[in-house]
């Protein structure tokens, strides 16, 4: 590699560190603000309908009498999904827990750039930052929520069921 060469390679590494930074506090804000409406979701569902709910953080319960409804969120991102949501329900209620996942839709994936011959680092540099600058330059992802092979209420086949808010989920799971 010779030193003009390997001076690009340097300015696109310089250039590309920035964008990917961006792009992944862009995808933490969405999802902050997805699990921060969930919660309110939460609390809002059960509260009309008559329940106590309490927690903070990453724990919350909805308790009316002796029955219980927990809410657990694990905000690590993971292969498919940015967060999951737990529910956990009364012994009596048919099933239990519920693991509803907070996924992305409807957002561009970065683009694959086929080259004829033989790519460098360089060139994969550079079509890297074009995808960056790309999908800042859209409209943030949207998520909706799924849950994954579980009814979504005791009178529903298990299947892969999908809910544009959390407030849709609770509505399905618990009318």
């Amino acid at each position: 590699m010779d030193f003009k060469t390997l001076k690009q390679l340097e300015d696109a590494k310089k250039k590309l560190a920035p964008l990917q930074e961006k792009a992944v506090e862009r995808i933490k804000n969405e999802t902050d603000i997805s699990i921060h409406n969930c919660i309110d979701d939460f609390r809002s569902y059960f509260e009309s309908n008559g329940f106590t709910v309490d927690g903070a953080g990453k724990q919350f319960t909805a308790k009316y009498e002796n029955a219980t409804i927990g809410l657990t969120i694990d905000d690590k991102a993971r292969l498919g999904a940015f967060a999951v949501f737990t529910l956990t329900t009364p012994p009596d209620f048919s099933t239990t827990p519920f693991e509803v996942l907070l996924v992305s839709v409807g957002h561009s994936s970065q683009s694959t750039t086929i080259h004829a011959g033989q790519t460098t680092l360089l060139t994969q540099i550079e079509d890297q930052i074009a995808d960056f600058e790309k999908s800042l330059n859209e409209p943030p992802p949207r998520f909706e929520f799924i849950i994954r092979g579980k009814q979504a209420s005791r009178d529903s086949p298990a299947q892969n069921l999908k809910f544009q808010t959390f407030r849709d989920f609770l509505n399905k799971t618990f009318p």
